[in-house]
Formats: C-alpha cells, sequence, structure tokens
C-alpha cells in the first residue's frame, strides 16, 4: 500500500516526547517530513528524536508560550521545505492544583502554550497557506478533558475545551481557502507528563476501573488518527473531534466490581 502522507510537509509541535514524538514518527513511516519543534529544556530530547526519524527530520526549539514566536516557525518551515501542508499543535502541559489555590500566573502560562499557541500558529499556518493558492491540514491535540472535566485541573480542562471551540471556528473560516481543521482527543496515555501518577498501582487500577477497554494507551495508539486526518483518507471530514480514549468519554467510572445494574437485583 502507498505511502499515505508521500511529500506531505508537516510541523509537529511538542515533538521531543509522548504523543508528539509517536506522531513524528508515524508522519515519516508514511512518507512526510517533519520539522519538530519543542521547548528549550527538551532540546536533547528532540534532537534523539529527530535522529531517529533520518532525512526527513529536523529540529526547531523555542518557547511557545511567545506570541512573536508562531510567524518564526512557520517562515522557518517555509524557508526549510517550500511549503508547509500540515500542522499539529500538540504542545501542551497541565498544571494540578485546586482551584482555591490556582493563580493568575499560573493560568496564564498555561492559556498561553495550551491555547493562545495554537490559534497563533494556526493563524500564522493559515496565513501561508492561502499565500500560496490554499489546500492544508491542521490537527490540534484536545483531550477528553476538553468535554469530561476532571478534578484539580480547571486551567487544563478549560484550555483543552478552548482547543475543541477554535477548531471548530478555524474550520468554519478555513474552508474556503481548502484547509481541513480537526482536533484529537485523546484520554489518559502513558507520557512523561502521566508518568509519575501512574506508578501510583491504586491510582491506575481505579482510572483503568473507568475505561470500557480496560487499560491506559501507549502514544503509538493516538498516532493513527493524525495519520489519517493528515491524510487524503479524510478529505470530507472538518471541524470534528475524534475521540481516542478507550471509551473512557462514554463509560462510567464506577469499579470494576461495580458495573451491571444486575448487581443490584
Amino acid at each position: 500500500m502507498r505511502a499515505r502522507l508521500v511529500g506531505q510537509n508537516c510541523v509537529v509541535t511538542g515533538a521531543s516526547s509522548g504523543i508528539g514524538r509517536a506522531v513524528a514518527e508515524a508522519f515519516v513511516a508514511e512518507g512526510g517530513s517533519v520539522l519538530g519543534v519543542a521547548r528549550y529544556s527538551d532540546a536533547e530530547d528532540l534532537d534523539a528524536v529527530v535522529a531517529g526519524l533520518g532525512a526527513k527530520g529536523s529540529a526547531y526549539v523555542a518557547d511557545l508560550g511567545d506570541p512573536s514566536v508562531a510567524g518564526k516557525l512557520i517562515a522557518k518551515a517555509v524557508d526549510q521545505f517550500g511549503r508547509v501542508d500540515v500542522l499539529v499543535n500538540n504542545a501542551g502541559f497541565a498544571d494540578v492544583v485546586d482551584i482555591v489555590d490556582a493563580t493568575a500566573e499560573r493560568w496564564d502560562r498555561l492559556m498561553a502554550v495550551n491555547l493562545r499557541a495554537t490559534f497563533l500558529l494556526s493563524q500564522a499556518f493559515a496565513r501561508h497557506v492561502v499565500d500560496r493558492g490554499g489546500g492544508g491540514v491542521i490537527i490540534n491535540t484536545a483531550s477528553t478533558n476538553g468535554i469530561r472535566p476532571e478534578p484539580q485541573l480547571a486551567s487544563y480542562n478549560a484550555s483543552k475545551a478552548g482547543v475543541i471551540a477554535l477548531t471548530q471556528s478555524l474550520a468554519i473560516e478555513l474552508a474556503k481557502h481548502r484547509i481541513r481543521a480537526n482536533a484529537v482527543l485523546p484520554g489518559m496515555v502513558t507520557t512523561r507528563q502521566t508518568t509519575d501518577v501512574l506508578r501510583d498501582p491504586s491510582f491506575k487500577q481505579a482510572y483503568e476501573a473507568g475505561i470500557p477497554l480496560g487499560w491506559i494507551a501507549e502514544p503509538a495508539d493516538i498516532a493513527p488518527a493524525y495519520v489519517f486526518l493528515a491524510s487524503d483518507e479524510s478529505r470530507y471530514v472538518t471541524g470534528a473531534s475524534i475521540v481516542v480514549d478507550g471509551g473512557l468519554s462514554v463509560g462510567i467510572s464506577w469499579p470494576a466490581v461495580v458495573t451491571q445494574y444486575s448487581d443490584f437485583a
């Protein structure tokens, strides 16, 4: 079968680990070229990822919380590739804190990376696409937290709900330029950000009990959704939220022992 992303030039943020790394690797495996982006503290990890991508991979290190970065990043990608076809806004983080203890500074920093950078990069990418005559793909990493909030994650929940709404807005406004915009909504995934909490057997067991498929995903379980959305297989898909969560968002988070109403008969 022919590789699905041959000739496609892609930008993937948050590419030094987790879902971003898996997406970058999947895109290259499908014939695409990838400019991976990561924050300064993850530069070494990003270099290692790019080395594994071979001639199809390259790196760009930046603080996406800086609003001036978006235009520079897309310009860099255009300078390198000649054109950019796919933008994956994946970079983001969660801040675990009770609402009563949250601060404006922590809220603003998370929103700057998770939501504002997604908007600014999408805007810069769209301007490039319009200038070259149209046709492109935006894929935003949202989360099931955007539709099913969890406690102590108010800013993260709100940012991911915002990403979903932003994705729909991009789809509406950019369709005339043949730009498709979609979001992927992962549930719990084993990544660098979740490793510590998943080391707690009691937490992991309780969380898995609320997932109908019964297990927590690896990044490689999420990446195929991005390949589909980046490829022509999804040419009639825009404004969609593709949930990849093992059924978490439709399951009832009861302990595994209580799963049937017949138990109460």
